[in-house]
Order: C-alpha cells, then structure tokens, then sequence
C-alpha cells in the first residue's frame, strides 16, 4: 500500500496524493466505470499538466492506486487518487475566510466560509487575491468548522484566532444588543446565530471579544410565557431556539441568573420541553414529531438539570 504524504493535500473528499499516484489538472468531470472491483476509469478527458501549451490529454482505465477502495472525488479544480475523507482537515482550513480588510470592506475580520462553491478559488492565497463580498465568512460555518476540527483531533494552530474572533465581534447587531447576525451581507438574524458565535469564541477562548452582558439580556427577552424560548422576542418558543439559548447562558455563565434554579421560569421551561414528547420529539406545540427534536429537547434537559 502506498504510503499517505499528508504534506501533499487538497480537499475534504479525499484530497492527499501518495508516492507514485498521479495528480492531474481536470477541465471535465471523469465518468467512473462501474467494475466488480471498481478499481479503474474511462472517459476522462483530463487537461495536459503543462497548462500554457493547451494540450489535452485522455487517459483511459488507469488503475487506481491500491489504498483506493470504493470511492474517489473531483475536489474543485484536482483531480487526485485518494480514499473519502482522508485530510478532511485540510479542506475545512481552506474554508477560511481571509482576516485582512479588504478595500470595499467586504470583509470585517476572519472566519469561515460554508464552502467555495460560489465559484471562487479553493485555495485560500488565491482567494486573497480576489475574494467577493458574497464569498465572506459566516457564523454558523465558524462554529461549524471550529466544532469539526475539534473532532478530528486537530489543535486549532492554523486557526487565526484574532481575525476570527474579530470577525465573530462585527456580528453583534448595533440595533439589537445581544443579537448576532450570520454574515455581512446576510440578513438573518436569530437565536441560532448567538448559540453560533457564543460557542465559537468559548472554543476560542475569546468571550472577551463579544459583550456577555447583553448577551444574556436578549436570550432573556425571548422567554415566552409558554415557558420556552423564541428565536426572538415576541416569537413562539421553539425547541431548537431553546437548546441554542441555553447553551449559549451556559457557556458564557449566565443560565443561573436567567432562569435561576427552583425558580417558576425553570420549571415551567422543564414541564414545557417534557411536554413535546409524544412519541418521539416535536420542536412546537402542534407539529409533528421529528429526530432533530430529540437532540434539541433532551440536550436542553441535560444543560439545565440541576
């Protein structure tokens, strides 16, 4: 078997060459020809690796290599050998948004994109170069990808932790303390954003760059009297709200001073998650039960028991 060079990667879908594997520019998409096996190709027209002369060339029933199982990827403009999810760290790293300002402002601080599928470059230094405003970073994808690196057993050093935390802070919308938007150019705004970017900067060790105090206010604010939380004030409670809500007091130590132990707002936040109960989980009064609800409802439960 060959040997993985992990130096040599590209992308979350397999995405290292090995010695002696074969790396080739790719114009078009390959057609894979199914085989008992599954261990060769056909019908690939795949650009000739010296790009300046505009050279083509096919390559039919090339053997993979033998670490190669059942599945092998196209990641953006590469076309490489390599088993599902090998490096997967690699492309979340790509994911990230640059920490530099750039001159139309489009860009306030760093983060993470949810992926590069706009069309811009997959590697980070060429999107440097010319990144669009509508290719910046988002909330959810930071924590999303902070949250999946963790996974993976990676340490966070390549992480620009300034720039994301900066990026994380110009979220906080000036109109509403406490509330978080998801992106610059993007206007949601709700309770999953502030679970977003509360838990990023815990991950971070970077709560300092987000105001706590109105935080918690507005979480406190979408309490409703069904007992639940709201994405926002004045809103139904929600289940997936909730769990973002109190999560996010939790992380930043404010849950005992929102919905003090013993007190009627707890309790009633209890009886209210128990009672979306029917087989399994529902995340309102009146709809119908879901999975997702399952985690939501008893990952509050676990958050707020005493």
């Amino acid at each position: 078997m060959n040997k993985i060079n992990k130096t040599d990667c590209c992308g979350l879908y397999g995405c290292c060459a090995t010695e002696g594997s074969m790396r080739f520019k790719s114009s078009l998409a390959c057609t894979k020809r199914e085989t008992d096996d599954k261990d060769r190709f056909e019908n690939c027209n795949l650009k000739n690796s010296d790009e300046e002369n505009g050279e083509y060339r096919t390559f039919r029933n090339k053997t993979l290599p033998d670490h190669v199982t059942n599945e092998t990827h196209f990641v953006y403009d590469q076309f490489t050998l390599e088993p599902h999810g090998v490096q997967a760290t690699q492309q979340l790293y790509h994911q990230a948004a640059s920490s530099k300002k750039s001159t139309d402002s489009q860009n306030n601080g760093g983060g993470f994109r949810g992926s590069s599928l706009i069309g811009c470059p997959s590697d980070p230094e060429k999107a440097k170069l010319n990144r669009s405003k509508y290719d910046g970073s988002h909330v959810t994808m930071v924590y999303s990808a902070l949250a999946s690196l963790l996974l993976l057993g990676d340490d966070l050093s390549r992480v620009d932790r300034q720039g994301t935390l900066v990026g994380l802070s110009a979220m906080q919308c000036s109109d509403e303390p406490g509330l978080f938007k998801a992106g610059d150019i993007c206007a949601e705004r709700d309770m999953r954003f502030v679970f977003s970017a509360v838990a990023s900067c815990y991950i971070l060790n970077g709560l300092e760059y987000i105001n706590c105090e109105n935080v918690a206010d507005f979480i406190a604010k979408c309490l409703t009297y069904q007992g639940g939380f709201a994405n926002l004030p004045d809103l139904e409670a929600h289940a997936g709200a909730t769990y973002c809500a109190v999560a996010s007091l939790s992380l930043i130590n404010k849950l005992e001073s929102v919905i003090p132990v013993g007190s009627k707002s707890r309790n009633l936040l209890i009886k209210w998650l128990l009672n979306l109960q029917k087989e399994g989980f529902h995340g309102r009064i009146g709809k119908p039960d879901d999975t997702c609800y399952t985690f939501w409802v008893c990952a509050s439960l676990k958050v707020i028991e005493t």
